[in-house]
């Protein structure tokens, strides 16, 4: 809930209070920041339209910063922060904006919410991350080694990213939940087997030129699958090896051979009905 305490602009979460920084009114806003101690903080160009924020250096409590503008021309105050948490950088700050940042400096960051670009440095430095939301991923390799030494990571979420690979992935053995959204160039799940005993979540979407989806066999922890809008797939026969399995979603995804008996004992399936499928979603409410 977005509320007003005098010129200060807050929302108000579950778990804590984010302020809403406006230039207009920044001194009240870091009075505020500073006397109830707050961690959270939003910067967005509809109440911040000045080109730095150098005024982080007053605000020493601050642990999450979302950065949301194209007014910026300078995020550099960012380093200033000893011990950031989290931090999230849309495409209009570090694409639009042209932003540099060395995200070496933040050796603490847990969670990272980053729209890609050339500009941000020093992704595979940070250590502690253990949550990872990218979009427009590019790098040189076209695939994942760059992400290899994030051993903390536990979700890692890639949408609209240009790799062709998941390798490097095999070595993050503490990944539990990945999600890949709309990766057209994508079409080797090789790498996957090392995180056999990790992966519980598995959401795939919109990615159509994966070559050896028989790869996901190896997840032997996974519970959790969607195969979601990934055009023509030979056969889902691969998920008879996944005995951990509760939950199959494969909306908009055509299984070529028809053969849905793969499914039964799953608790929860749920699929676009096809006229050469051997079952109906019906077959699979008493699962």
């Amino acid at each position: 809930m977005e509320k007003k305490i005098g010129n200060v602009r807050i929302r108000e979460y579950s778990e804590g209070i984010e302020v809403l920084v406006s230039h207009k009114y920044l001194s009240e806003c870091i009075e505020y920041i500073n006397q109830h101690r707050i961690t959270q903080i939003a910067i967005i160009d509809w109440y911040y339209k000045s080109e730095d924020v150098n005024f982080l250096s007053e605000c020493p409590t601050v642990e999450e910063i979302s950065l949301d503008s194209t007014y910026l021309k300078d995020i550099s105050g960012l380093y200033h922060i000893k011990n950031l948490k989290a931090l999230s950088l849309t495409d209009s700050t570090v694409i639009d904006g042209k932003n540099e940042i060395d995200l070496r400096a933040f050796s603490n960051l847990e969670r990272l919410f980053l729209n890609w670009s050339k500009r941000v440095k020093g992704l595979g430095h940070l250590k502690n991350l253990k949550l990872l939301w990218m979009w427009k991923y590019a790098p040189k390799e076209r695939n994942l080694q760059e992400l290899s030494n994030l051993k903390q990571l536990e979700e890692l979420v890639l949408t609209q990213c240009r790799i062709t690979s998941l390798a490097g992935i095999g070595k993050l053995k503490k990944l539990k939940k990945l999600e890949l959204n709309y990766l057209r160039t994508l079409n080797d799940l090789g790498d996957l087997e090392g995180l056999n005993h990790s992966l519980q979540r598995l959401e795939i979407e919109a990615c159509k030129n994966i070559e050896n989806l028989y790869r996901i066999e190896d997840l032997k922890a996974l519970e959790f699958f969607i195969l979601w809008n990934c055009g023509d797939i030979s056969s889902i026969g691969f998920i008879k090896e996944l005995h951990q399995l509760k939950h199959f979603t494969f909306g908009g995804t055509n299984i070529l051979d028809g053969d849905l008996s793969p499914c039964i004992g799953i608790d929860y399936i749920h699929f676009t009905e096809k006229k050469h499928y051997s079952h109906k979603r019906k077959d699979f409410i008493n699962n």
